[in-house]
């Protein structure tokens, strides 16, 4: 099991300075206006907190410090999430996961696609 191979040494924190159960999502996107439009709709849907990455690599090196995650929206392919684990350290957060890019099959994950170009209802429906 890939969690189980995990060397975390400290206990993971809640986001942000105090924990106030409002739902957190990540955006993992290294286009910087695709991840601007994604964040601002993210937003749009409510009070929420959000957390931009600009690679995978960046993500699993702060997933030690989150606690929870809402939903993660993410430029990968589900091999490379695999192969890296990040699927197990996502889903022992409560993590649903979007994908956009790839033409996988992920249902069998539970997770979803959003493909490219996307539109503002598109993510919307996504994160539904």
């Amino acid at each position: 099991m890939t969690a189980m191979r995990l060397a975390i040494k400290e206990k993971p924190v809640p986001v942000g300075d105090h924990d106030d159960g409002i739902p957190v999502f990540l955006v993992v996107e290294r286009d910087s206006l695709i991840a601007t439009d994604l964040i601002e709709t993210i937003r749009a849907m409510g009070r929420c907190r959000v957390i931009h990455f600009r690679t995978l690599a960046e993500l699993q090196g702060a997933l030690p410090t989150l606690e929870r995650i809402t939903t993660a929206v993410l430029e990968a392919r589900r091999e490379t999430l695999v192969a890296m684990g990040l699927d197990q350290q996502l889903g022992m957060r409560g993590a649903r996961v979007v994908l956009t890019i790839g033409d996988d099959d992920v249902s069998d994950y539970g997770w979803r696609v959003l493909k490219r170009p996307f539109s503002e209802k598109m993510i919307r429906e996504s994160l539904a």
